[in-house]
């Protein structure tokens, strides 16, 4: 069995990167709205208040999808797919991951502040 294949590393090393910037931001969440740190998109800093709730709300869901990435690795302990597939299900398991941060994130932004329209 081949340990360093692209099913086990990608998602943990990904993994491991949201486990640490999530909990960066949880512990020193950007006080003001900047374009250098923090989750920055166009709901998210249309006011301090959507953009605290942003910081805080995205570092969870950043850790969640941590937490998700790093367990999902194991799959590549117990399935050997093609070299190929290994490497589709690392890079899709790690976009498909960081959508749906971005999708939660700006649906509870949008539910809680409105689109601004």
């Amino acid at each position: 069995m081949n340990y360093i294949d692209e099913l086990l590393i990608i998602p943990a090393l990904v993994g491991l990167i949201y486990l640490l910037l999530g909990s960066i931001m949880l512990m020193f969440p950007p006080k003001t709205i900047n374009k250098i740190y923090g989750y920055r998109t166009e709901s998210s800093m249309k006011t301090q208040e959507s953009w605290s709730f942003a910081q805080n709300f995205a570092s969870k869901k950043m850790i969640q999808v941590g937490l998700f990435l790093c367990c999902a690795s194991f799959i590549g302990l117990v399935i050997v797919p093609s070299k190929k597939s290994e490497l589709i299900l690392g890079i899709g398991l790690t976009t498909i991951s960081t959508i749906f941060i971005f999708i939660s994130v700006e649906t509870i932004l949008n539910k809680k502040f409105g689109n601004g329209k």
